[in-house]
């Protein structure tokens, strides 16, 4: 994107924030597009669609609701899946 001048804009009803159609054109934003806002310092950056990172996170948080479990049940189920595959690969040395 390149260099603008600077916008000014108002928070709205709701904490809406109206972004002028020139900046969203440029970033391609257009309706209904998720955006991630992310705080630094006194500033907010804006950023298109959603980092992978807390996509992995909603993911892991709906298997686990929808599945029962805890997180510590899930992360001893990995540990048992890792071993597994460790041994399937490597096998066991005999001394």
């Amino acid at each position: 994107m390149r260099a603008l001048k600077s916008f000014t804009t108002a928070i709205k009803e709701k904490g809406h924030i109206p972004i002028p159609r020139q900046l969203r054109a440029l970033s391609n934003l257009e309706n209904g597009r998720p955006v991630s806002l992310i705080p630094v310092g006194d500033a907010i950056i804006v950023v298109p669609g959603v980092p992978a990172l807390d996509e992995g996170r909603r993911r892991m948080r709906r298997m686990l609701k929808e599945s029962g479990m805890t997180v510590k049940e899930m992360v001893a189920g990995i540990k048992r899946e890792r071993e597994s595959i460790f041994k399937e690969i490597y096998g066991r040395k005999d001394r």
